[in-house]
């Protein structure tokens, strides 16, 4: 099967209010300058509040798949250092399009030919192969995720993320086939299908649910995470943290904005690496899934990610940084499947972040997907910003 490129275009814009003395400033108001040695000291440890705020850290995104979205995903974030009363609001917006399907739903469709995918066709598709399980999934989603955090302590925060999600035809499916015209790699069914139009079409372990046409929005499930850090400063690993996260159902399921249950998981991370030109994260998440009620028949299973992420300042250019970053995760129904959505999600994102004014950053990434033509979503979008009072 070809493997399907996920390209990732993502700007962060990052605004930082300290009301205290950062530590370096502190010290040389103290007489306490740093020496030479201590400046060009490659492990010399530092705070990236102090000269970057927030440059390290790995590309933070959640997966937007139509089978992960319902429930809890952790997205690797930048260990942020809040204190105790600080507040930070991360504002996030995510689009991403998704055209994903096995091989018996374009059985039949001739290419330029554009045609309606209605319940009938895909009960035909289900009839025509006995025994085997079919999916479609042709949408985007537009996710607006408000992230709120709160220092109640100096090793420890609390988060609220309140998610408000569009669903349905979007509008890339233009953009995109233009793009894989101007490439040359076909269009790998989409120009047999209208465009812009939402279908969700499922059949898993003999269960099925179709839908078509929709287009919803409204508030999706509210997550609430506490973390608190086992270790952060100098040393090593500099800084340790652990994060658990309660999802709760306050989406409507009938309009795919949430699962209807709720979902609990815990997450590790450590920046085994920090120095003035490397970072290097290692974050660990386990979900445990409730029910999905919008399709009650199937059973969500435990969801295992590993991210590894690798970011470089160089030297002469302190506003800049390259990452690269590896994520693993294992699926949603994985033993209910054969097909695709049973396999590891494994992606490698590249990315550039450079701050064009103070205390704003901008990140750049692309990402493909190793495993599978259609178990990931094909374009990831996201513009946030985020702001922080100490």
């Amino acid at each position: 099967m070809r493997k399907r490129i996920c390209i990732t275009c993502i700007v962060l814009f990052t605004h930082l209010v300290l009301t205290d003395q950062t530590p370096r400033a502190a010290e040389e108001e103290a007489g306490e300058t740093p020496t030479a040695a201590e400046e060009d000291a490659g492990e010399r440890l530092i705070d990236p509040s102090v000269t970057f705020p927030n440059r390290k850290g790995p590309v933070r995104s959640r997966n937007q798949f139509p089978l992960n979205l319902p429930f809890l995903n952790f997205a690797p974030e930048n260990h942020i250092l809040l204190p105790a009363g600080g507040i930070l609001v991360d504002v996030l917006y995510s689009q991403t399009n998704t055209f994903a399907k096995t091989s018996g739903i374009i059985e039949g469709r001739q290419a330029g030919q554009r045609r309606r995918f209605r319940e009938s066709d895909f009960d035909k598709v289900i009839a025509n192969n006995p025994g085997e399980d079919q999916f479609f999934f042709d949408l985007e989603v537009s996710r607006i995720s408000s992230l709120i955090s709160f220092g109640i302590s100096d090793d420890a925060l609390v988060d609220i993320e309140i998610p408000y999600l569009f669903i349905g035809g979007g509008v890339w499916d233009g953009p995109i086939e233009a793009f894989h015209d101007a490439a040359g790699t076909g269009q790998f069914g989409r120009d047999t299908f209208p465009i812009n139009r939402s279908v969700f079409a499922l059949f898993l372990d003999g269960v099925k649910f179709f839908r078509s046409g929709f287009n919803y929005s409204g508030i999706g499930d509210i997550v609430v995470s506490f973390k608190y850090y086992l270790h952060r400063g100098a040393g090593f690993p500099p800084k340790v943290s652990v994060r658990a996260a309660l999802k709760l159902p306050t989406g409507d399921p009938d309009k795919l904005l949430g699962s209807g249950s709720t979902d609990f998981g815990l997450d590790f991370s450590a920046t085994v690496l920090e120095s003035r030109n490397n970072s290097v994260l290692v974050d660990l998440g386990a979900v445990y899934p409730g029910d999905w009620e919008l399709v009650p028949g199937l059973d969500p299973e435990p969801i295992y990610s590993a991210v590894v992420s690798w970011e470089f300042v160089p030297s002469g250019a302190p506003n800049v940084s390259f990452i690269l970053q590896d994520l693993v995760q294992t699926p949603t129904f994985g033993s209910s499947t054969d097909t695709e959505l049973g396999e590891v999600s494994h992606e490698t994102t590249a990315g550039l972040k450079f701050g064009s004014v103070e205390h704003t950053v901008w990140t750049f990434a692309v990402t493909e997907n190793h495993t599978g033509f259609d178990n990931n979503v094909d374009l990831h979008i996201h513009v946030g910003v985020l702001s922080a009072c100490c």
